[in-house]
């Protein structure tokens, strides 16, 4: 959760001086060894749903699989 949140942080402070009134914004999806899977294929398609969780509650945030406390 502290990586997730920080990297949300670190994309929400980027600026381009030439576009003041653009803004990034980031979704993360996040599954967790061995807790969600042990190979490449489990741990991708758990950390799929994670993402569309949360693009389904707004986007810019992230979401762990399986796991109701994660942050928008």
């Amino acid at each position: 959760r502290q990586k997730a949140a920080s990297a949300l942080r670190a994309v929400d402070r980027v600026r381009f001086p030439k576009y003041p009134d653009l803004k990034l914004s980031v979704s993360m999806g996040v599954s967790l060894s061995p807790r969600n899977g042990n190979g490449f294929e489990a741990l991708y398609q758990q950390a799929d749903k994670a993402l569309y969780q949360i693009k389904g509650s707004g986007k810019n945030g992230y979401a762990l699989y399986g796991d109701e406390k994660s942050k928008t």
